[in-house]
């Protein structure tokens, strides 16, 4: 039988080999719990450029007229949202919301792998819409225990 094996079978082997294994469970335990607050700052949703078509849609959904939207629409509408979140007015919110369940599942998206200016944007248009408040509270409930400010901010009623 070799050393190795007859070290581990001894008490004193056993004992560093248990220690061996609650340090490298420690060890992995550590890496695990940091990983997301690492490497988060580092995912944002990157929309393709906003159409010139998008813009007109919301033009008329802001003016008050009345459009039936499919997903590519309300895609699209989202994405003009997030990234010109002063272009898009209360029509294109209200229209947004008709469709709620969508909209709770991409601003919930945008929570989690968003920029803070994309995160404000998501927050901003489910308040106006008036959705998403099961969302809204969890949202609050991360941003309390790992920021940004701006976000629980606007979180906050």
């Amino acid at each position: 039988m070799s050393a190795w094996k007859q070290r581990l079978r001894s008490p004193r082997g056993q004992v560093q080999l248990m220690a061996a294994t609650l340090l490298g469970a420690a060890v992995f335990a550590g890496a695990l719990g940091t990983q997301q607050a690492f490497f988060e700052r580092y995912i944002v949703e990157k929309p393709p450029p906003v159409e010139a078509a998008t813009r007109r849609l919301a033009t008329r959904l802001d003016g008050g007229e009345r459009v039936d939207l499919d997903s590519a629409d309300r895609t699209r509408l989202y994405e003009l949202w997030l990234q010109e979140p002063g272009s898009a007015g209360a029509g294109v919110a209200q229209a947004l919301g008709e469709a709620s369940d969508w909209l709770c599942a991409r601003v919930e998206r945008s929570l989690v792998a968003g920029s803070t200016a994309q995160r404000l944007a998501a927050i901003d248009l489910a308040q106006r819409a008036e959705q998403c408040t099961p969302v809204l509270d969890a949202a609050r409930e991360r941003a309390r225990a790992m920021g940004p400010a701006e976000v629980l901010d606007a979180l906050n009623p």
